[in-house]
């Protein structure tokens, strides 16, 4: 009898985990075809939030760039990036966060990059960030500056989908293979490491012929 009843309580408890992971990947990781057509490489599905935080979620071109605060190679890079954005609106840049979950402060500039841009305000962020040895206290004292609310951006500070959403970013650089950052797939294209505003142009053009003229095929992840 007491055989019988354990099993009937591994069995209850097996099902119940079964639910919940498969719930857990409803939320979290979405497979449909609406964020599928962001970036239909086979190795590189995006995660459902990244359907509102790319500059423009209706492009067939995706730029989805991992990078980190604290990556001086990202620093270097920024301005080719922010370029690249004024001169390409049609495609959809995705920044992608790839931190060190030890550090802090690179996990807290994060979650304000985030937070910030729901008001607007991220790229005003992001440049100084980049510009600038920084700690939270002056982050915050910089954010002060922004013009935005105080009240709402704690709000989001303190949002666990926030950690969520930057965990849910390094685990997909980890399913990609991504070894640092800088890292970009362009259309599932992989780019690592600094280049200039010309290759990156060169292959923002060429994927926009190559869709128009219908002999475009997306970048596969190396296995």
């Amino acid at each position: 009898m007491k055989t019988s009843h354990y099993l009937e309580l591994l069995i209850g408890i097996l099902v119940i985990s079964v639910f919940f992971a498969s719930l857990l990947n409803a939320v979290f990781i979405v497979h449909s075809p609406e964020i599928q057509s962001f970036n239909t490489s086979l190795h590189n599905s995006l995660t459902f939030d990244d359907a509102y935080r790319g500059t423009n979620s209706s492009s067939n071109i995706t730029f989805a760039y991992f990078f980190s605060f604290n990556c001086p190679v990202c620093v270097e890079q920024h301005l080719t990036i922010d370029t690249l954005m004024q001169e390409h609106p049609e495609v959809n840049f995705l920044f992608k966060h790839l931190v060190d979950f030890d550090d802090e402060t690179e996990v807290f500039a994060a979650k304000a990059f985030e937070c910030t841009k729901e008001q607007g305000k991220s790229y005003e962020l992001a440049d100084y960030l980049f510009s600038a040895q920084y700690t939270v206290d002056n982050v915050l004292g910089y954010i002060d500056t922004l013009g935005i609310d105080d009240a709402r951006f704690q709000l989001c500070m303190s949002n666990n989908t926030i950690d969520r959403i930057i965990q849910l970013d390094s685990i997909h650089a980890s399913n990609l293979k991504v070894r640092g950052t800088p890292t970009t797939f362009l259309n599932g294209i992989r780019i690592e490491g600094l280049h200039t505003f010309e290759v990156y142009d060169e292959m923002i053009k060429k994927e926009i012929s190559d869709l128009a003229n219908g002999s475009h095929v997306y970048g596969e992840q190396d296995e």
